[in-house]
Formats: structure tokens, C-alpha cells, sequence
């Protein structure tokens, strides 16, 4: 089972809080990633990496007006 790192950048602090997590696979990895990103309205992007390997990158959408629009991959 592989372990991922996982980079989530909030608004509320400078540098991305970084978690580590046992996945069965990257479809489980990324569904941990989504969880991440939209447990708190301050977390913009989560990133995965196993190992050197960018497993994926979720990200919020923004408009003009700071309301948050559907994750993007």
C-alpha cells in the first residue's frame, strides 16, 4: 500500500500543511485529496505526491467575488 504526501494550502497560514496517508491506490488518493480540500472553506489546493511522483492536484475555482465555484483537477 502505498503512502502519499499530501501539500494543503489554506488561506489562513503562509506555508501548505502537509499530511501523510496510507492509500490502497492513486483512485483512493485522490478521493483523500478531495476529502482534504473541501473539509474547510480555507483550503484552495491539495496536492499529492508519492514519493517524487505528483499524483494529483485538486484546486478551487474562485470568481471576482470570492465564491467558491466547483473543484477543478
Amino acid at each position: 500500500m502505498p503512502q502519499i504526501c499530501l501539500a494543503i494550502e489554506d488561506t489562513r497560514f503562509d506555508a501548505p500543511t502537509v499530511e501523510l496517508a496510507t492509500v490502497r491506490d492513486r483512485t483512493a488518493a485522490r478521493k483523500v485529496a478531495q476529502e482534504r480540500l473541501q473539509a474547510s472553506p480555507y483550503h484552495l489546493a491539495v496536492k499529492v505526491r508519492e514519493g517524487d511522483e505528483l499524483v494529483c492536484w485538486l484546486r478551487r475555482l474562485h470568481t471576482a467575488a470570492n465564491e467558491s465555484l466547483p473543484v477543478s483537477a
